[in-house]
């Protein structure tokens, strides 16, 4: 171990590079491709896992390879302050970094920097765990938080998505690394040298890095070319992707060519496997191939000793490298570019005749010319500065894709007759578009058209003929006033979205032509009034999206109604989302049993439903029904058999309920939350009793089936063993618990009013060896179970987390379960305030004696989710379909 002497460490370093990850996150990818780069070149790397000696503890063996390393690689990863030992390391390097001179460097792997150093998001959901299980551990949970700050506000890289390939990042650090780790040079000591190398290394021209450039020494023997070369080739050859340096060109070309060729080609590519070269020819030509997207440095020693640095241009890379506007005059045979931001200086004066696949997102200039590209395929450029892309007027026959999503500067779509085969465009995001050819409206080829989130978009064609079209999206358009004219050959369009588009005041009849339209959404239509007279007539319609957000509650005057009576006849309807549509009872269409197929019915914030249609009862497949702000709604009785989640939040007035755990088998979501009303009435107060019954729990148990019920109410049921004030509970699991488990129950006391069901209540469940139980909080018991508290119980079953387990959490076969206690911490987090927590596990000899149901009906759609973070798996109880 290093001594605390706050000096910088004054002997050698045992390893160049400690590099400290997760490994569940970057093990495998990220963290093993910089492993391998590094080795390659002569780097000494420590990586945790492959030089651990067998017999050693892990902790001290780690400890002394931090203190031993001259740099620390921190990779920063979603799972990586879930993770103790992560943790320990980091606060041992900036020790380490602060006591001995270690230079500390973060690499933050599809994680925001900001994240890091504020903990929000995984971070602070990280740290609230670490917090239950260290309450009485601060320090070292202070000293953690610490650490990530610091590193955190170090320089690094940031990868994500947007910012380039992985690569790129790689031979950055690699780069950074080797400029300090270079060996030992023995030439220092050779009086004059260092003016012979900079003049040399000045000719060569390093910086002109799209060049090949030669420089020969000649000279007698004996006064130094080769110990000038050797200098040179160490001091720079670690910029390069790859080198060589060859001795004796004279002397080894007697055994022939292809001996060297091998040689350069094992040295410059870091293999130990040697390509069999019979033939020069062949050689060269595989040298010209292996070596053709890269910079290599090369030194051929011989009769006339050189350097050679050549480096022939990246077809396909991502680097930011500034080339000239002509750098692809060229590349006649050029086929696929794939490349980001500037590189290029200015605006390339041509592309290659050839191209076929075009890729240059962040495209930094304000047009660009595809107008000789005939036989282009593809064109991508997301996220540029482009404002005009100039076609031409010669017919690209081939080209198949556009999309210039999220470029923000484009303002006028081109003339796409020039492109009449092009099968998707998309130009999401484009916020600045204002205008579209007309020519957009007859691209007969055309399957998927994206214009999501075009805000200044004021019109489209006047009419549209895309008789291959079959999903266009034009949602959260802000500024479309029209929808266009459709023609009846468009048979093939099935999806049609309109979420957001608040200035679409109506939709014209032409859309009942479209036989095979099967969901037409038009979320959040502000100013929509009428719809289609004809829309009944759409046989194959399946899905109708024509509610609000829950944001409208706000607003002082609530949407108006709508044409309704249209709705009726469709036969095949499955979802109607009229949430917060203002309707009349008697403006309810009555004969709401004529959509037979009907699963999915939203009616939140419609203050004007006093009650249900009676047709209601007659929905035999309704599986799904949402009442959530219903203030005035007073009954919620004679629902279909098969109902199975019942959402009527803050439905004030509600004063009547059926006995929800004998009449409907299948129901197994009720969230009743903020309904005072039904408290006032013995036989409700009767009915939500049974919901908090362990029996009403097991039968949704014993057919593997979730459970989640949100009532008026004050106090966990007294089966519950496992209570405490605060949001998380901790228990011990008794031996053998992985083959006996059926799932998990959590129940907790809520304060405070419910606010969105945007917001889902989040269960955490953390399954670890000799874990802590959690003390008593303080909690104003006094006053914490009165006005605005409710009970909210949840059943998981072991069979729906069991995709994101493994023999960690001790649930598959117990094969790796190690001696010693199991802990299991389970913990609520919502928009309202946890007052008390409880916690009970069902086994299977729970409900052994329960009878299961001779019949069955499938689940209603999925929404809820389940997320693992390090050891802790989070269960989401319903997500909105607004964001899945």
């Amino acid at each position: 171990m290093a001594s605390s002497s706050s000096s910088v460490r004054s002997g050698g370093w045992t390893y160049d590079v400690f590099i400290s990850f997760r490994g569940e996150d970057t093990r495998n990818n990220f963290v093993d491709h910089l492993h391998t780069s590094l080795v390659q070149k002569g780097i000494r790397v420590f990586k945790d896992g492959d030089m651990l000696r067998r017999g050693k503890p892990i902790s001290s063996e780690l400890l002394k390879a931090i203190e031993e390393s001259r740099f620390a690689v921190v990779v920063f990863s979603e799972n990586y302050a879930y993770s103790c030992w992560c943790l320990d390391e980091l606060a041992k390097t900036m020790e380490c970094q602060d006591r001995m001179g270690q230079k500390v460097l973060p690499v933050f792997y599809h994680v925001d920097p900001s994240d890091v150093r504020g903990l929000k998001r995984d971070f602070a959901t990280a740290f609230k765990q670490h917090e239950l299980k260290f309450s009485e551990e601060m320090d070292k949970v202070n000293k953690w938080r610490k650490a990530l700050a610091a590193v955190a506000n170090l320089s690094g890289w940031h990868i994500s998505p947007v910012n380039g390939g992985e690569s790129i990042f790689i031979n950055k650090i690699v780069q950074e690394i080797s400029g300090y780790v270079q060996p030992c040079r023995m030439e220092n000591n050779l009086i004059g040298i260092e003016s012979r190398i900079n003049e040399l290394n000045s000719l060569l021209g390093t910086e002109a890095t799209h060049e090949v450039r030669m420089v020969g020494i000649c000279g007698m023997g004996g006064i130094g070319k080769t110990t000038i070369a050797r200098a040179l080739f160490r001091r720079i050859s670690y910029e390069y992707d790859g080198s060589s340096f060859v001795k004796g060109v004279r002397e080894n070309s007697k055994k022939g060519i292809c001996s060297l060729q091998q040689q350069i080609l094992k040295d410059v590519l870091a293999t130990h496997h040697e390509s069999l070269i019979e033939d020069p020819e062949d050689g060269a030509e595989l040298i010209q191939t292996r070596f053709c997207n890269k910079k290599y440095f090369v030194q051929k020693l011989g009769a006339i000793e050189a350097i050679v640095s050549t480096h022939v241009d990246e077809d396909m890379s991502d680097e930011n490298t500034g080339f000239s506007a002509d750098v692809f005059e060229n590349m006649k045979n050029l086929r696929l570019l794939d490349i980001c931001g500037g590189f290029t200086s200015c605006k390339p004066t041509t592309l290659p005749d050839e191209l076929r696949w075009l890729r240059w997102d962040e495209y930094p200039f304000s047009s660009l010319s595809v107008a000789n590209l005939q036989k282009l395929v593809g064109l991508i450029m997301i996220g540029g500065e482009i404002e005009h892309l100039l076609m031409g007027d010669k017919v690209m026959p081939y080209m198949k894709l556009i999309d210039l999503r999220d470029s923000f500067s484009f303002r006028r779509l081109p003339d796409f007759s020039w492109t009449p085969n092009v099968e998707r465009l998309i130009l999401s995001n484009c916020c600045n578009l204002v205008e579209v050819h007309e020519s957009l409206g007859s691209l007969r080829r055309l399957v998927y058209l994206d214009m999501s989130g075009c805000d200044n978009l004021k019109c489209l064609p006047s009419r549209i003929e895309m008789e291959s079209l079959e999903t266009l999206s034009l949602s959260y358009c802000y500024s479309l006033e029209e929808f266009p004219e459709v023609s009846p050959c468009m048979v093939k369009l099935s999806n049609i979205n309109l979420d957001g588009c608040e200035n679409v005041k109506n939709i014209p009849n032409s859309i009942c032509e479209l036989k095979n339209l099967q969901t037409l959404h038009l979320y959040d239509c502000m100013k929509l009034r009428t719809l289609p007279e004809e829309l009944g007539s759409m046989k194959k319609l399946e899905e109708i999206r024509l509610g609000f957000k829950d944001h409208v509650k706000g607003f002082e005057r609530q949407p108006e109604s709508i044409n309704f009576h249209t709705l009726t006849n469709l036969c095949c309807l499955r979802i109607l989302d009229l949430s917060w549509r203002q309707i009349e009872d008697e403006d309810f269409f009555n004969n709401l049993h004529a959509c037979s197929f009907l699963e999915e019915l939203y009616l939140s914030g419609n203050s004007k439903l006093v009650q249900l249609p009676a047709s209601i009862s007659r929905v035999s497949r309704l599986k799904r029904l949402e009442l959530n702000d219903c203030r005035q709604l007073q009954s919620c009785q004679a629902l279909p058999s098969g109902i199975q989640v019942l959402k009527a939040h803050n439905c004030k007035a509600l004063k009547k309920i059926d006995d929800l755990t004998v009449e409907y088998m299948w129901l197994y979501k009720i969230w009743l939350t903020g309904c005072k009303e039904l408290l006032e009435n013995q036989e409700n107060e009767r009915c939500l009793s049974k919901m908090l019954q362990q029996s009403f729990l097991e039968k949704c148990a014993v057919i593997d089936r979730r459970l989640s019920i949100s009532i008026p109410g004050s106090k966990i049921p007294s089966w519950f063993k496992e209570q405490r004030h605060g949001s998380a509970v901790a228990f011990k699991l008794p031996p053998n618990y992985h083959t006996r488990i059926m799932g998990f129950t959590v129940c907790g006391v809520l304060r405070g009013k419910w606010k969105s069901e945007y917001n889902p209540t989040s269960i955490f469940l953390s399954i670890e060896n000799n874990g802590k139980l959690i003390p008593e909080s303080e909690v104003d018991c006094i006053n914490a179970f009165t006005e605005n508290t409710s009970v909210q119980i949840v059943y998981i079953p072991v069979s729906f987390l069991e995709q994101h387990m493994d023999d960690e959490y001790g649930l598959g076969d117990g094969s790796l379960i190690v001696e010693g206690s199991r802990f299991i911490t389970i913990s609520i987090q919502c928009d309202q305030e946890v007052v008390r927590c409880g916690a009970h596990v069902v086994y299977k000899e729970d409900v052994e004696w329960i009878q299961q149901p001779e019949t069955c009906i499938s689940d209603c759609r999925n929404l809820d989710q389940v997320q693992r973070f390090g050891n802790t798996l989070v269960y989401k109880d319903e997500v909105s379909y607004m964001y899945e």
